[in-house]
């Protein structure tokens, strides 16, 4: 079986792991997890050997419990041994011990506490992706990985990234940034987020293609953020008569980077429908699942009220649907049942 990362935690942390998994998953990340990915019949240490030795990052959830157990310190040796890149996601606040201490650095924690988990793994999910399509550059050390830095400021805004100007914006290896906003009108996206891609051509979809990464994050960037208080404000211009469609790449509408991520990739679904770009090409890079799923009722929203209120439009976002659907069916060919975490209904 495919997959990226490789989770390695104790079974006390099972309910932890789980969620944690489910979370990449959710993100288009393949991950393999004992025992669920273990074949009936086969030998549960050849099978750690291998899907460790196969995963290009490692997922640690380290707690009490992981800090005192032999089979996570040989997971950890053999990723090291291996180059293998380890984000240590701590669940609890315990130091590691003098064995696993030698081979993953306190100054590189994730830690998903305290609550709410989801806002931890939401992180865990921006960072593991950042890393998988070299937007992260995982200059490992000996197994270790500088993760970028989790910063919080007032009313809830969160910026992604390895340095903190202060600001809104936060670069990264590829110029890339990912943030956190507080539900506020002043809410700015990089001009990068906002540039609205023309019809598809065979130009124009090769530029798409190669974007791919950039979108990702003015994605990731627009889903992190209050979805309640983005469709207020929709439905608030709407309801004054304006056209959803007006909205859409509208001025007032202050998530008017909805309006140009989702074409971007309503349009990158175009260019496949329409074979100027072959599927596989897109291999390696993830679906925007994330972003798809946190967006559902903005798009029932606009979809409904295209053309006026109460006027749809019923092919609204049908090109980025049908690019789900090849995601979805893709994952199933490579892992039976894995298909299962894409829920690509309107």
């Amino acid at each position: 079986m495919a997959h990226d990362v490789f989770i390695s935690y104790s079974s006390k942390d099972k309910p932890v792991a789980d969620a944690a998994c489910a979370k990449l998953e959710a993100n288009g990340i393949r991950c393999w997890i004992a025992p669920r990915d273990i074949r009936p019949g086969a030998d549960w240490g050849t099978s750690i050997v291998r899907a460790i030795s196969e995963a290009r990052l490692f997922v640690l959830i380290f707690s009490s419990s992981a800090n005192i157990s032999p089979q996570i310190k040989r997971e950890v040796e053999r990723s090291v041994n291996r180059g293998i890149p380890i984000i240590p996601v701590r669940v609890e606040d315990v130091a590691p011990s003098d064995s696993l201490e030698y081979f993953i650095s306190t100054s590189h924690w994730l830690d998903a506490f305290p609550p709410p988990l989801d806002r931890h793994l939401v992180y865990l999910a921006e960072v593991a992706r950042g890393i998988l399509l070299g937007d992260v550059p995982a200059e490992a050390v000996a197994g270790q990985i500088t993760l970028p830095q989790k910063r919080t400021l007032p009313r809830r805004r969160l910026l992604y990234g390895g340095i903190a100007a202060g600001a809104l914006a936060l670069l990264l290896a590829a110029g890339a940034w990912y943030f956190l906003s507080r539900p506020s009108d002043d809410v700015q996206f990089g001009p990068e987020c906002l540039q609205v891609v023309d019809e598809p051509s065979a130009q124009v979809c090769s530029t798409l293609r190669q974007h791919i990464g950039q979108w990702q994050n003015c994605s990731s960037a627009f889903a992190t953020q209050d979805m309640g208080v983005a469709l207020k404000k929709a439905q608030s211009l709407i309801d004054q008569g304006m056209p959803a469609s007006a909205v859409y790449f509208g001025p007032q509408y202050y998530h008017r980077a909805y309006g140009t991520t989702s074409h971007y990739w309503e349009k990158l679904g175009q260019c496949v429908e329409q074979n100027y770009i072959k599927f596989d090409q897109l291999s390696g890079t993830a679906f925007p699942l994330f972003y798809w799923e946190h967006t559902r009722e903005l798009r029932h929203l606009f979809r409904d009220n295209w053309s006026g209120a109460g006027v749809p439009l019923p092919s609204y976002m049908s090109n980025f649907q049908a690019l789900c659907e090849r995601y979805k069916a893709d994952r199933e060919k490579q892992q039976p049942g894995g298909g299962k975490v894409f829920d690509c209904s309107q």
